[in-house]
């Protein structure tokens, strides 16, 4: 996923992509099944270009409480600077930035394909739920809370909390 930067004029420019996880290079582990929309705005200043965009897409995860597959929206933002390899940036403004990329003074185009790889990756909820609401599993029979009521004869009562138990009743 590349931007050509030759005979770029100064300030704003705006590109979209529509891609597929595959052109980033993305394992299908991942999820990313869908369409991926990628707004960008890049910024020409002298021999920097600041890099914003937008990403959208949605991903087949499973629920980490009731292991039921279910389809996330996913939304994120990336903004990276790229600037020539030999320019020195103080680390108070390179601070501003997400990513830092060094870029020769050469080079054509920018290529921006890792970034939104990485920026794809990051975006995956790490608390990965079907719903807030979600009951999750039952420990004991395994039943699916969320379509069925538990299957256990009784509740399990941890025996280190006997005692405690034995004094409540009397």
């Amino acid at each position: 996923m590349k931007i050509a930067i030759a005979n770029l004029e100064e300030g704003e420019h705006e590109y979209q992509f529509d891609f597929v996880r595959t052109d980033v290079e993305l394992e299908e582990a991942y999820g990313y099944d869908y369409p991926i929309h990628l707004e960008v705005r890049l910024t020409k200043m002298g021999d920097e270009y600041l890099v914003r965009g937008k990403l959208r897409t949605r991903a087949n995860l499973i629920c980490d409480r009731c292991a039921e597959p279910y389809v996330a929206e996913i939304e994120d933002q990336m903004l990276i600077l790229y600037t020539l390899s030999g320019k020195v940036i103080p680390p108070e403004e390179e601070a501003q930035y997400e990513e830092v990329r060094r870029i020769n003074p050469g080079d054509m185009e920018i290529d921006i394909g890792d970034d939104v790889r990485q920026t794809l990756i990051l975006a995956l909820p790490w608390k990965r739920l079907c719903s807030p609401e979600c009951r999750g599993l039952c420990p004991r029979c395994g039943a699916n809370l969320n379509v069925e009521p538990c299957r256990c004869a009784e509740p399990v009562v941890d025996p280190r909390w006997e005692a405690l138990k034995k004094l409540l009743e009397s």
